[in-house]
């Protein structure tokens, strides 16, 4: 992947493959269905599972996840006991769930044109979606808004401007792109959070929280001298509670200076 320093954006532009809905059906369908079942079907719990839980109540009403990929998260929430809906525009991919997960609610849909009514959702998940348009993500927002009821709740991951990212940008360590259209191979923006949160602010909601997330991915990504040791940790999967704790606590660690990524969680204003 290749990166480069948008300066009127103040944002890190990484080009590799166009994020299309075939390039996502290509990606999650590489798994066997046995694979995949595994990782839908027995994903009881989750991150985003144990966040929602801490802000709405299943009788709150309907917890929509816009971007839903593989549904391992609409799957934590269902077996949380939300009443969720997943929503994808990876076509084969949203059949093949269909076919292995028939109990899940996983829909074909456009994140920029949803089918639900306004003020219709309690909850709203977007993990690492707004930051694959090089138009930005003005639709796809005001949609949020629209189907968010008053005093719901918004949880947004995406890439995010690190510590360590903004000292390699402050080094010149990225190229810096002067061009005003989309280079060829657009993949994703690496956004700057605080923009994120001003640009939400603007539109009607209320920012709650701030979180940093994926330290050991985000400086894997960046300090090439460390990728080769610090992807074994990152592809280790153990059931040793004492490697579990060393994974816990270095990710913990690198995340402070290094997280590859960012919750942000607002609540739509009255």
């Amino acid at each position: 992947m290749k990166t480069y320093y948008d300066i009127s954006r103040d944002a890190i532009i990484c080009v590799k493959e166009n994020a299309t809905s075939e390039m996502w059906d290509n990606q999650w369908l590489s798994y066997s269905d046995s694979e995949l079942k595994k990782i839908v079907l027995e994903s009881k719990t989750s991150m985003v599972s144990k966040i929602t839980s801490r802000y709405l109540k299943p009788d709150f009403g309907l917890i929509l996840e816009g971007g839903c990929g593989l549904g391992q998260h609409v799957s934590a929430l269902d077996s949380s006991g939300f009443n969720v809906l997943g929503v994808d525009y990876a076509v084969k991919t949203v059949k093949l769930l269909n076919k292995i997960a028939p109990n899940l609610n996983i829909k074909f849909g456009d994140v920029k044109h949803l089918f639900l009514e306004d003020n219709s959702v309690a909850g709203y998940w977007s993990l690492g979606v707004i930051e694959h348009f090089w138009d930005g993500y003005s639709e796809i927002s005001k949609e949020m808004l629209r189907v968010i009821k008053p005093e719901g709740f918004l949880f947004i991951t995406h890439p995010y401007i690190s510590p360590l990212r903004r000292l390699k940008i402050l080094l010149k360590n990225y190229s810096v792109f002067y061009e005003s259209n989309e280079p060829q191979n657009f993949y994703q923006f690496i956004l700057n959070h605080n923009l994120t949160i001003i640009n939400f602010e603007n539109l009607g909601f209320k920012f709650c929280k701030f979180e940093k997330l994926a330290g050991l991915k985000g400086v894997k990504d960046e300090i090439s001298c460390l990728k080769v040791p610090l992807q074994k940790f990152y592809d280790m999967k153990s059931n040793n509670l004492i490697v579990k704790l060393i994974l816990f606590s270095l990710n913990k660690i690198l995340t402070v200076f290094g997280g590859h990524s960012c919750l942000l969680i607002f609540q739509k204003i009255k």
